[in-house]
């Protein structure tokens, strides 16, 4: 298998709960020989914003003067160094540090990425509070809507980050509705699984099925009854791909009326490290559809997502 992420971007903070999407990068970047940029963004000190104090969309603004704003800086810089140096010491895995102005953190990292076209980005995020889940929709909203890469976010826990370690990922797990769109995360669910060793769940939810009111009836309510034989064969036909390349793949059709329950249920109940899943990303993660499922996915499980935003100015992994 050829390489397929050359350059990995990871965005952090002052905190340590942003060192949490490390493992993860590692790993792939060990497995792919792929180079590691750590990049952090720092204000201005004419804008009084603050640096990230909770994670890599928790930016939070503060009065600071430039004095102050340098000494940051520094710290950051020697920080970011420290780590990078770290890595370098366990591993090969080559390692820059970049520290960005701007008064937007998701614009100056939106922006970075376009110029420097990682193939993957790694990035801790949270939904502790109400601050940030609105900085869901801003520092992550403009990687997924604007990066045509796939993004792995990672919840942060209490441990402390230990660099020296490897993420595991052993099963993946893989939303798809049928659409183009939710198929679109095959070529990243390949590569990772070919990387890893994991095995992958192809997963469809289908409504209960409603019954078609007769024609006539007044007040009726008549819908679509949905085709649970076409969803498990649109499954086994990409499972089959799957298994053809020597991926270990099944398919599971399950029927519920909350896809997002659903999907949390099995995640939950069989052991998957990774969950893999297409959005669109127009608008931004808290404006992509009402009620969208990968929205509510990544909100409220603690396993790492990878969200890809389908786009035809970038080829996928495998078309090179």
């Amino acid at each position: 298998m050829g390489r397929f992420y050359h350059h990995i971007m990871v965005p952090l903070d002052t905190s340590t709960d942003s060192e949490h999407a490390l493992p993860f990068a590692l790993t792939v970047a060990e497995l792919e020989n792929a180079s590691i940029s750590l990049v952090h963004v720092a204000a201005p000190p004419d804008t009084g914003v603050a640096m990230a104090t909770a994670g890599a969309e928790g930016y939070v603004t503060a009065a600071m003067n430039e004095d102050v704003l340098i000494d940051t800086e520094r710290h950051v810089e020697r920080r970011l160094v420290t780590i990078a140096g770290d890595i370098e010491q366990t591993s090969e895995i080559r390692v820059e540090t970049i520290v960005l102005e701007d008064t937007e953190v998701g614009h100056a990292l939106a922006e970075y990425a376009e110029k420097t076209s990682p193939e993957l980005i790694v990035m801790t995020t949270h939904d502790r509070t109400r601050l940030e889940r609105w900085l869901l929709g801003s520092v992550a909203e403009a990687l997924v809507r604007r990066i045509p890469a796939p993004t792995l976010l990672v919840k942060a826990f209490e441990e402390r980050v230990d660099l020296s370690t490897r993420a595991s990922i052993s099963h993946i797990l893989v939303p798809i509705d049928g659409s183009e769109l939710s198929l679109a995360i095959l070529p990243h669910v390949r590569v990772m699984a070919g990387l890893s060793g994991a095995r992958v769940t192809l997963f469809t939810v289908s409504e209960p099925a409603i019954i078609a009111a007769p024609v006539g009836i007044p007040g009726a309510i008549s819908a679509t009854v949905p085709s649970e034989a076409d969803a498990s064969a649109v499954l086994a036909s990409r499972a089959d791909e799957l298994r053809g390349m020597g991926i270990p793949a099944d398919a599971v059709v399950v029927t519920d009326p909350s896809p997002r329950r659903a999907i949390l249920d099995y995640a939950a109940e069989h052991q998957v490290d990774l969950i893999a899943m297409s959005t669109h990303g127009r608008h931004g993660i808290a404006k992509l559809v009402a009620g969208s499922v990968a929205t509510q996915v990544l909100h409220h499980t603690g396993i790492p997502v990878l969200m890809y935003r389908p786009d035809a100015g970038r080829q996928a992994p495998g078309a090179r």
